[in-house]
């Protein structure tokens, strides 16, 4: 299982859409784009995961709602780009932010991007098992039955989410460096 979630972090948040079927953190679009920070700068990332493997190179743009595009997706998501929220929340360590990675359905997938140590480090999604579905489910995430191996953690509103990423954030080792191109 960890080598598969391995090369998903290297593929960027970009596999969220495919995601959206497996045991992660999920639930409606929380946040709009006009509450977007920007911690991200336009250009060309790759991610290195803590073997210092890289994934295929995205480009990441600005749009004028406020989202942030990521492109280049076309193998992995079957359309070229998917379009990020990044939600600055209280009480989360400084320079960390809410990952929501919409699905056309108004769906989202949630995970966290953070500078720890002058690197932009990404969990692209919150597995929904062990602590973190008891932290989830704590902070009101509903885990349905299911005959999935991992079912979803199924968050009702925002601050149910913000809760449980307040408690995961300051100990949570993250999946991948995010690096420009250089």
């Amino acid at each position: 299982m960890m080598h598969i979630a391995w090369r998903l972090a290297r593929r960027f948040f970009c596999l969220a859409t495919l995601l959206l079927v497996t045991g992660c953190w999920q639930g409606k679009q929380f946040y709009s784009a006009k509450e977007s920070a920007a911690p991200l700068a336009a250009g060309r990332y790759v991610t290195a995961d803590r073997t210092g493997a890289t994934g295929g190179a995205v480009t990441v743009t600005r749009l004028a709602s406020g989202a942030t595009r990521v492109a280049g997706l076309k193998a992995v998501l079957g359309s070229d780009s998917a379009d990020v929220v990044f939600a600055a929340v209280t009480g989360l360590p400084p320079e960390t932010w809410i990952t929501q990675v919409a699905d056309p359905s108004g769906d989202a997938l949630f995970g966290l991007l953070a500078r720890r140590n002058g690197k932009m480090m990404l969990q692209p999604f919150i597995l929904c098992q062990k602590d973190l579905a008891e932290i989830a489910k704590s902070a009101g995430a509903q885990v349905p039955p299911s005959t999935e191996i991992e079912p979803p953690c199924i968050f009702p509103d925002r601050a149910s989410l913000e809760r449980a990423m307040i408690r995961i954030a300051p100990k949570l080792e993250f999946m991948a460096e995010v690096r420009p191109v250089k």
